[in-house]
């Protein structure tokens, strides 16, 4: 957060050793995994020629293949972090584009907590990502009822985000009516954000433009 990188570094490489020294004391304690295989992916994934200048002073990973492979350990054997490793794995398997592998963790982690509604926004972004903009509507869809039904603590969230949501795919998918729609309900919101509502402005104001009413 404070952008210390050596110190965060020196505190991950920390954590990995010390978490290996568990392992080694109980290779069945497969919690000690999450730190390990986040660090090993977080080394894995930095370019080569900066990796070698790293190993000069000992920063090295067993590879961001083996990083994922740990995290997957974690998230399937471990008492403890089995959570915390699923949606780290979440954010690499996105980082990867195995989305389908992505879609898995997300479905399961639903299951078991049906009132995070941040997991079933991140549903739809991973559908965006896939181009699969009609799954994306029908969640985002799926999400707003539930909001306005007032189910599994959905009111929470404010309808803004969704209807943002929704435009974007909209966008994507060149539904530019319904994505009109979406972003003057943020626009017109009282509960909306100012930034929520700048960006909801530029966006109608990209598709007016892209269908040549340039007065709109």
């Amino acid at each position: 957060a404070k952008r210390s990188y050596t110190s965060a570094l020196s505190n991950a490489k920390t954590a990995r050793n010390y978490h290996m020294q568990v392992l080694k004391l109980d290779p069945t304690f497969h919690d000690a995994n999450l730190s390990i295989g986040t660090y090993d992916y977080g080394v894995g994934v930095i370019p080569r020629f900066f990796r070698l200048f790293l190993g000069i002073f000992g920063v090295s990973g067993a590879g961001k293949e083996e990083g994922i492979r740990k995290l997957q350990l974690a998230a399937a054997k471990g008492n403890y972090a089995s959570t915390d490793a699923k949606i780290i794995l979440i954010v690499f398997y996105n980082r990867e584009r195995r989305y389908e592998e992505s879609l898995k963790l997300i479905d399961e982690l639903l299951a078991k907590y049906p009132r995070n509604f941040q997991l079933e926004l991140e549903k739809a972004a991973v559908y965006d990502k896939m181009k699969n903009f009609n799954s994306a509507l029908v969640t985002y869809r799926h999400v707003l009822g539930k909001v306005q039904a007032k189910q599994d603590g959905y009111e929470r969230l404010r309808e803004e985000r969704v209807y943002f949501g929704m435009g974007q795919s909209n966008v994507y998918s060149l539904q530019l009516d319904n994505a009109i729609a979406s972003f003057n309900r943020v626009v017109r919101s009282t509960t909306a954000f100012p930034g929520e509502k700048g960006e909801a402005h530029l966006w109608l104001g990209k598709i007016y433009d892209s269908r040549n009413e340039r007065p709109k």
